[in-house]
Protein backbone atom coordinates (compact mmCIF):
# COMPACT_ATOMS: atom_id res chain seq x y z
CA UNK A 1 0.00 0.00 0.00
CA UNK A 2 1.70 3.19 -1.19
CA UNK A 3 2.00 6.26 1.02
CA UNK A 4 -0.04 8.29 -1.50
CA UNK A 5 -3.14 6.08 -1.30
CA UNK A 6 -6.33 7.91 -0.33
CA UNK A 7 -8.51 6.92 2.58
CA UNK A 8 -11.41 5.83 0.36
CA UNK A 9 -9.12 3.50 -1.56
CA UNK A 10 -7.56 2.28 1.68
CA UNK A 11 -10.96 1.42 3.13
CA UNK A 12 -12.04 -0.39 -0.02
CA UNK A 13 -8.78 -2.34 -0.15
CA UNK A 14 -9.01 -3.23 3.54
CA UNK A 15 -12.57 -4.50 3.10
CA UNK A 16 -11.47 -6.69 0.19
CA UNK A 17 -8.49 -8.12 2.10
CA UNK A 18 -10.51 -8.89 5.22
CA UNK A 19 -13.36 -10.45 3.26
CA UNK A 20 -10.90 -12.70 1.43
CA UNK A 21 -9.42 -13.70 4.80
CA UNK A 22 -12.82 -14.80 6.07
CA UNK A 23 -13.21 -12.00 8.61
CA UNK A 24 -16.94 -11.54 9.43
CA UNK A 25 -18.42 -8.08 8.78
CA UNK A 26 -15.37 -7.18 6.70
CA UNK A 27 -16.50 -3.65 5.87
CA UNK A 28 -17.27 -2.85 9.52
CA UNK A 29 -13.94 -4.36 10.58
CA UNK A 30 -12.14 -2.27 7.96
CA UNK A 31 -13.78 0.88 9.33
CA UNK A 32 -12.78 -0.06 12.90
CA UNK A 33 -9.22 -0.68 11.76
CA UNK A 34 -9.02 2.62 9.89
CA UNK A 35 -10.52 4.57 12.80
CA UNK A 36 -8.07 2.99 15.27
CA UNK A 37 -5.20 3.73 12.90
CA UNK A 38 -6.28 7.38 12.65
CA UNK A 39 -6.95 7.50 16.42
CA UNK A 40 -10.49 8.71 15.95
CA UNK A 41 -13.98 7.40 16.57
CA UNK A 42 -15.61 5.38 13.77
CA UNK A 43 -18.33 8.02 13.48
CA UNK A 44 -15.66 10.63 12.76
CA UNK A 45 -14.67 8.88 9.54
CA UNK A 46 -17.62 10.50 7.79
CA UNK A 47 -16.26 14.00 8.41
CA UNK A 48 -12.76 13.28 7.09
CA UNK A 49 -11.52 14.21 3.63
CA UNK A 50 -11.72 10.71 2.18
CA UNK A 51 -9.57 11.60 -0.81
CA UNK A 52 -6.66 12.93 1.22
CA UNK A 53 -3.60 10.67 1.55
CA UNK A 54 -3.74 8.05 4.27
CA UNK A 55 -1.19 8.85 7.01
CA UNK A 56 1.38 6.12 7.64
CA UNK A 57 0.00 3.95 4.87
CA UNK A 58 2.70 1.31 5.24
CA UNK A 59 1.94 0.93 8.93
CA UNK A 60 -1.75 0.61 8.06
CA UNK A 61 -0.86 -2.13 5.58
CA UNK A 62 1.04 -3.98 8.31
CA UNK A 63 -1.91 -3.71 10.65
CA UNK A 64 -4.29 -4.84 7.92
CA UNK A 65 -2.15 -7.90 7.26
CA UNK A 66 -2.20 -8.74 10.98
CA UNK A 67 -5.99 -8.48 11.12
CA UNK A 68 -6.24 -10.68 8.05
CA UNK A 69 -4.35 -13.28 10.10
CA UNK A 70 -7.21 -13.01 12.65
CA UNK A 71 -5.13 -11.09 15.17
CA UNK A 72 -7.56 -9.11 17.39
CA UNK A 73 -7.59 -5.34 17.00
CA UNK A 74 -6.73 -5.02 20.68
CA UNK A 75 -3.54 -7.00 20.06
CA UNK A 76 -2.66 -5.04 16.93
CA UNK A 77 -2.89 -1.72 18.75
CA UNK A 78 -1.78 -3.10 22.16
CA UNK A 79 -4.79 -1.50 23.83
CA UNK A 80 -7.95 -2.87 25.43
CA UNK A 81 -10.93 -0.84 26.63
CA UNK A 82 -12.16 -2.32 29.92
CA UNK A 83 -14.76 -0.86 32.25
CA UNK A 84 -14.03 2.90 32.28
CA UNK A 85 -10.44 2.99 31.04
CA UNK A 86 -8.08 1.89 28.29
CA UNK A 87 -5.36 -0.57 29.27
CA UNK A 88 -2.06 -1.36 27.59
CA UNK A 89 -1.74 -5.07 26.86
CA UNK A 90 1.16 -7.20 25.63
CA UNK A 91 1.56 -10.85 24.73
CA UNK A 92 2.36 -11.46 28.42
CA UNK A 93 -1.19 -10.74 29.58
CA UNK A 94 -4.72 -11.88 28.87
CA UNK A 95 -6.76 -9.69 26.57
CA UNK A 96 -9.62 -9.20 29.03
CA UNK A 97 -13.01 -9.34 27.37
CA UNK A 98 -16.05 -7.24 28.30
CA UNK A 99 -17.62 -10.35 29.89
CA UNK A 100 -15.11 -10.04 32.73
CA UNK A 101 -16.50 -6.62 33.64
CA UNK A 102 -19.23 -8.49 35.52
CA UNK A 103 -16.69 -9.04 38.35
CA UNK A 104 -16.67 -5.28 38.93
CA UNK A 105 -20.46 -5.08 38.55
CA UNK A 106 -20.91 -7.91 41.08
CA UNK A 107 -18.55 -6.30 43.57
CA UNK A 108 -20.46 -3.02 43.33
CA UNK A 109 -23.74 -4.86 43.87
CA UNK A 110 -22.75 -7.10 46.77
CA UNK A 111 -20.16 -5.17 48.77
CA UNK A 112 -22.22 -3.86 51.67
CA UNK A 113 -19.40 -1.55 52.76
CA UNK A 114 -16.89 0.22 50.55
CA UNK A 115 -13.74 -1.93 50.67
CA UNK A 116 -10.56 -0.46 52.05
CA UNK A 117 -8.23 -3.22 50.82
CA UNK A 118 -8.68 -5.02 47.47
CA UNK A 119 -6.81 -8.11 46.28
CA UNK A 120 -6.56 -9.14 42.62
CA UNK A 121 -5.23 -12.67 42.10
CA UNK A 122 -3.72 -13.27 38.66
CA UNK A 123 -3.79 -9.56 37.93
CA UNK A 124 -2.37 -9.66 34.37
CA UNK A 125 -2.79 -6.17 32.91
CA UNK A 126 -4.16 -4.94 36.23
CA UNK A 127 -7.53 -4.15 34.66
CA UNK A 128 -9.63 -5.66 37.48
CA UNK A 129 -7.70 -4.11 40.36
CA UNK A 130 -7.35 -0.69 38.75
CA UNK A 131 -11.00 -0.64 37.67
CA UNK A 132 -12.05 -1.49 41.23
CA UNK A 133 -9.79 1.22 42.65
CA UNK A 134 -11.49 3.66 40.30
CA UNK A 135 -14.86 2.76 41.83
CA UNK A 136 -13.61 2.85 45.42
CA UNK A 137 -11.51 6.05 45.75
CA UNK A 138 -10.62 5.40 49.41
CA UNK A 139 -9.30 1.89 48.77
CA UNK A 140 -5.80 0.57 48.15
CA UNK A 141 -5.02 -2.69 46.44
CA UNK A 142 -2.57 -5.50 45.81
CA UNK A 143 -2.20 -7.22 42.45
CA UNK A 144 -0.65 -10.70 42.48
CA UNK A 145 0.74 -12.59 39.50
CA UNK A 146 3.36 -15.30 38.98
CA UNK A 147 4.59 -13.55 35.82
CA UNK A 148 7.05 -10.70 36.21
CA UNK A 149 6.31 -9.65 32.62
CA UNK A 150 2.61 -9.35 33.44
CA UNK A 151 3.35 -7.35 36.58
CA UNK A 152 5.43 -4.93 34.51
CA UNK A 153 2.37 -4.30 32.31
CA UNK A 154 0.14 -3.82 35.36
CA UNK A 155 2.58 -1.34 36.89
CA UNK A 156 2.70 0.57 33.62
CA UNK A 157 -1.09 0.78 33.51
CA UNK A 158 -1.19 1.94 37.12
CA UNK A 159 1.20 4.77 36.25
CA UNK A 160 -0.77 5.74 33.13
CA UNK A 161 -4.04 5.81 35.06
CA UNK A 162 -2.63 7.59 38.13
CA UNK A 163 -3.04 4.70 40.57
CA UNK A 164 0.63 4.18 41.43
CA UNK A 165 0.25 5.41 45.00
CA UNK A 166 -2.75 3.16 45.67
CA UNK A 167 -1.66 -0.08 43.99
CA UNK A 168 1.03 -2.55 45.04
CA UNK A 169 2.26 -5.60 43.14
CA UNK A 170 3.56 -8.98 44.23
CA UNK A 171 5.08 -11.84 42.26
CA UNK A 172 3.65 -14.99 43.82
CA UNK A 173 2.02 -18.33 43.05
CA UNK A 174 -1.47 -17.21 44.09
CA UNK A 175 -1.53 -16.63 47.88
CA UNK A 176 1.74 -18.40 48.72
CA UNK A 177 3.75 -15.25 49.48
CA UNK A 178 1.01 -13.20 51.11
CA UNK A 179 1.36 -12.37 54.78
CA UNK A 180 -1.46 -12.31 57.33
CA UNK A 181 -3.09 -9.15 55.97
CA UNK A 182 -6.85 -9.18 55.36
CA UNK A 183 -8.75 -7.94 52.32
CA UNK A 184 -12.31 -6.69 52.05
CA UNK A 185 -12.68 -7.56 48.36
CA UNK A 186 -10.93 -10.29 46.38
CA UNK A 187 -11.24 -10.46 42.60
CA UNK A 188 -9.86 -13.21 40.39
CA UNK A 189 -10.14 -14.43 36.83
CA UNK A 190 -7.82 -17.44 37.07
CA UNK A 191 -6.97 -19.87 34.27
CA UNK A 192 -9.83 -22.39 34.19
CA UNK A 193 -9.81 -24.00 30.73
CA UNK A 194 -8.87 -27.70 30.61
CA UNK A 195 -5.83 -28.46 28.47
CA UNK A 196 -6.48 -29.39 24.82
CA UNK A 197 -9.85 -27.59 24.80
CA UNK A 198 -10.51 -26.19 21.30
CA UNK A 199 -10.59 -22.39 21.39
CA UNK A 200 -11.20 -19.61 18.85
CA UNK A 201 -8.04 -18.78 16.92
CA UNK A 202 -7.92 -15.25 18.37
CA UNK A 203 -7.70 -16.75 21.86
CA UNK A 204 -5.59 -19.83 21.19
CA UNK A 205 -2.99 -17.99 19.15
CA UNK A 206 -2.67 -14.65 20.91
CA UNK A 207 -3.52 -15.07 24.61
CA UNK A 208 -0.82 -16.52 26.90
CA UNK A 209 -1.44 -20.18 27.75
CA UNK A 210 -0.52 -19.44 31.37
CA UNK A 211 -3.62 -17.26 31.69
CA UNK A 212 -5.93 -19.75 29.95
CA UNK A 213 -5.24 -23.36 30.85
CA UNK A 214 -5.21 -25.17 34.19
CA UNK A 215 -4.50 -28.72 35.30
CA UNK A 216 -7.05 -30.94 37.07
CA UNK A 217 -9.64 -30.44 34.31
CA UNK A 218 -9.39 -26.68 34.76
CA UNK A 219 -9.74 -26.61 38.56
CA UNK A 220 -6.08 -26.47 39.70
CA UNK A 221 -6.08 -22.70 40.30
CA UNK A 222 -9.43 -22.80 42.13
CA UNK A 223 -8.13 -25.57 44.41
CA UNK A 224 -5.04 -23.56 45.35
CA UNK A 225 -6.86 -20.26 45.77
CA UNK A 226 -9.85 -21.51 47.75
CA UNK A 227 -7.77 -23.64 50.12
CA UNK A 228 -5.80 -20.57 51.19
CA UNK A 229 -8.43 -17.85 50.75
CA UNK A 230 -9.87 -17.89 54.30
CA UNK A 231 -6.55 -16.67 55.68
CA UNK A 232 -6.94 -13.32 53.90
CA UNK A 233 -10.69 -12.89 54.52
CA UNK A 234 -12.76 -11.66 57.45
CA UNK A 235 -16.50 -12.38 57.91
CA UNK A 236 -17.63 -9.47 55.71
CA UNK A 237 -15.07 -10.07 52.95
CA UNK A 238 -16.33 -10.74 49.45
CA UNK A 239 -14.52 -12.86 46.85
CA UNK A 240 -15.67 -12.85 43.24
CA UNK A 241 -14.49 -15.56 40.85
CA UNK A 242 -14.81 -15.98 37.12
CA UNK A 243 -15.37 -19.52 35.89
CA UNK A 244 -17.14 -21.45 33.15
CA UNK A 245 -20.88 -22.07 33.69
CA UNK A 246 -20.36 -25.84 33.99
CA UNK A 247 -17.72 -25.30 36.70
CA UNK A 248 -19.82 -23.34 39.19
CA UNK A 249 -21.03 -26.36 41.19
CA UNK A 250 -17.50 -27.68 41.72
CA UNK A 251 -16.20 -24.21 42.62
CA UNK A 252 -19.03 -23.88 45.13
CA UNK A 253 -18.09 -27.26 46.63
CA UNK A 254 -14.46 -26.16 46.96
CA UNK A 255 -15.58 -22.95 48.65
CA UNK A 256 -17.80 -24.82 51.10
CA UNK A 257 -14.96 -27.20 51.93
CA UNK A 258 -12.78 -24.16 52.70
CA UNK A 259 -15.40 -22.87 55.15
CA UNK A 260 -16.72 -20.08 52.93
CA UNK A 261 -20.29 -19.21 51.97
CA UNK A 262 -20.67 -19.44 48.19
CA UNK A 263 -23.62 -18.07 46.28
CA UNK A 264 -24.52 -17.12 42.75
CA UNK A 265 -25.61 -13.76 41.37
CA UNK A 266 -28.18 -15.87 39.49
CA UNK A 267 -29.53 -17.32 42.77
CA UNK A 268 -29.62 -20.91 41.56
CA UNK A 269 -30.03 -23.28 44.50
CA UNK A 270 -27.89 -26.37 45.01
CA UNK A 271 -29.65 -27.94 47.97
CA UNK A 272 -27.63 -31.15 47.53
CA UNK A 273 -24.56 -29.22 48.69
CA UNK A 274 -25.94 -27.21 51.55
CA UNK A 275 -29.44 -25.98 52.50
CA UNK A 276 -28.45 -22.34 52.08
CA UNK A 277 -25.80 -22.85 49.42
CA UNK A 278 -26.21 -21.81 45.82
CA UNK A 279 -24.25 -22.42 42.68
CA UNK A 280 -21.72 -19.72 43.09
CA UNK A 281 -18.62 -17.88 42.12
CA UNK A 282 -19.14 -15.29 44.82
CA UNK A 283 -17.92 -16.21 48.31
CA UNK A 284 -18.43 -14.54 51.67
CA UNK A 285 -16.12 -15.09 54.61
CA UNK A 286 -17.35 -17.11 57.58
Amino acid sequence: MENSVGMVAALARATEVLRSAGIPRAHQEARWLLAAHLECDVSALWSLDHHSPLPDARQFATRLAARAQHQPLSRIFARRQFWRAEFVITDAVLDSRPDSEWLIETALRYCEHSPKRILDLGTGSGCLLLSALGEYPNATGLGVDCSTAALAVAKHNATRLNFSTRAEWLCSDWLRRLDAQKFDLILTNPPYIPHHTPLPEAVQKYDPALALFADADGFAAYCKILAALPQVMHPESLAVFECAPDQTKTVAELALNAGLRPFSPLNVNISALHPQAQIGIVCMGM
